[in-house]
């Protein structure tokens, strides 16, 4: 019992919604024993965020700030470009 605890938690998981089958000798279910009443535990949520977590968060949030700086430059130039355009089709022919 407590080795599928200590797996559970290795795998970031709790124990919450995890129950043991209570059957009679037929094999016929008779009730749903939850986990946590065996245990004592309560369910709880993981405690921090697992190390590869952070890391896959810190590339993505370090992504998007460069997608944002080249969306940034591109709608300069296309601003630039707009005001060239402008004033070129305001020159007399």
């Amino acid at each position: 019992m407590f080795e599928i605890s200590a797996d559970l938690a290795r795998g970031g998981q709790t124990t919450a919604g995890h129950r043991f089958e209570v059957c009679d000798d037929a094999g016929r279910l008779v009730f749903e024993l939850p986990f946590s009443d065996v245990t004592g535990a309560r369910a709880e949520r993981p405690r921090g965020v697992p190390d590869v977590l952070k890391a896959r968060l810190a590339v993505t949030i370090q992504r998007s700030r460069t997608l944002r700086a080249e969306v940034s430059a591109a709608m300069l130039d296309v601003q630039a470009t707009l005001a060239t355009t402008r004033a070129l089709l305001a020159l007399p022919q």
